[in-house]
């Protein structure tokens, strides 16, 4: 998921970085750059993942469940990662990032919040 993000953000941050900085070239380029590394990996990763759903059963955790909220927080991580902070793609995860869901901590140093209303998680990472 995190290489996929990446992707995405590498590329898709080009919109915002077109109209918001007026088309600033080295931006451009770094963003581009960043998303190099990730697309060179699709094809490895899409052959990873298509041997997990065949070789493995998966359970679905309750969407309200802690199972499905840890999962939300690593979700936004990952996304906010390659958002946040003039972030344009590059960050992947290798490894499962750690969730203390009772501390309600990333890492053990980064606070969130997560809340499960109107079906889905709102969760708010607070990192700065």
């Amino acid at each position: 998921m995190s290489s996929c993000s990446s992707r995405i953000k590498a590329v898709a941050t080009l919109r915002w970085v077109a109209r918001s900085v007026h088309g600033d070239i080295a931006i451009i380029q770094r963003c581009i750059n960043r998303g190099v590394e990730p697309v060179a990996r699709f094809e490895e990763d899409l052959r990873a993942f298509t041997y997990l759903v065949k070789t493995q059963s998966v359970t679905a955790a309750q969407p309200d469940s802690p199972t499905a909220g840890r999962l939300a927080v690593r979700l936004a991580v990952i996304h906010s990662m390659n958002r946040g902070y003039d972030n344009c793609g590059g960050q992947t995860y290798e490894e499962p990032i750690s969730i203390e869901w009772v501390a309600r901590t990333i890492d053990g140093r980064v606070t969130f919040e997560a809340v499960f209303a109107n079906s889905e998680w709102d969760v708010s990472i607070n990192a700065c």
